[in-house]
């Protein structure tokens, strides 16, 4: 195994310590090295990526290196620099929990059937050919707005699992997490971290999925359609 694998490997003990709440021991979770996977599950379009049935799709490749352990939040890591990794990471897991609740998704078993749909699917992605300008990461054409994806629910996600990992003392900008910022056509995450105020810290004992369906801050609400007008406005000129 590669050190970079190894390296990706070893942050779930990282997050789990630093996310207890919201990485409790009965939800896996799998970080895989970019450059472990085969040929052509490659793709040097994105930093990271995971979806719903990121477990699914890599479920192949998890049981032949023996790391299977049934479903799971699953998040690829495209770095082999070791402090990129984590924030990376944090980035990725910030995508897991914004997703809500929803028990039938984990009760939906590995089957040869599922999981070659989902390696599809995920290979579409990857060909942007095939793929939704709003379903690539971090990318967009005119049409799409640059932070398709990433909206005010992963944007609060991602300002808690920053604010939890500085708490466990593991700190990342929010630049090196890609929080926001200019790749998104948004305010940069700092922005975004002082309008959320001092959410983080006050709803610290709650899982950060159960936050997300909560009312937006009033500063944070403004903030985000500020960023998201001025594109229309722009688009709209064009």
């Amino acid at each position: 195994m590669s050190n970079t694998a190894t390296q990706v490997e070893a942050m779930e003990d990282l997050f789990r310590r630093a996310l207890p709440l919201d990485l409790p021991p009965e939800r896996n979770l799998y970080f895989i090295a970019h450059g472990s996977l085969p040929d052509w599950f490659q793709n040097g379009l994105c930093r990271g990526w995971t979806g719903p049935f990121a477990d699914v799709a890599y479920g192949r490749y998890l049981r032949l290196v023996g790391r299977w352990k049934g479903r799971g939040y699953c998040c690829v890591i495209n770095s082999d620099n070791a402090f990129e990794m984590v924030a990376i990471g944090m980035h990725e897991v910030s995508h897991c929990l914004e997703r809500p609740r929803d028990p039938q998704l984990w009760r939906v078993a590995l089957d040869d059937a599922l999981m070659e749909s989902s390696v599809q699917r995920i290979c579409d992605l990857h060909d942007r050919t095939k793929t939704p300008p709003d379903e690539i990461n971090g990318l967009a054409t005119d049409d799409t707005p640059q932070w398709a994806g990433h909206g005010p629910r992963f944007l609060r996600a991602a300002i808690h699992v920053h604010y939890r990992m500085a708490s466990a003392g593991v700190h990342r900008s929010a630049g090196s997490m890609y929080l926001a910022g200019s790749n998104y056509g948004l305010s940069p995450g700092d922005h975004y971290i002082e309008a959320l105020g001092n959410e983080p810290m006050h709803w610290r004992d709650r899982p950060i999925v159960d936050l997300c369906d909560e009312p937006l801050p009033e500063r944070f609400k403004r903030l985000w359609l500020c960023d998201t007008e001025a594109w229309r406005e722009k688009h709209e000129a064009a």
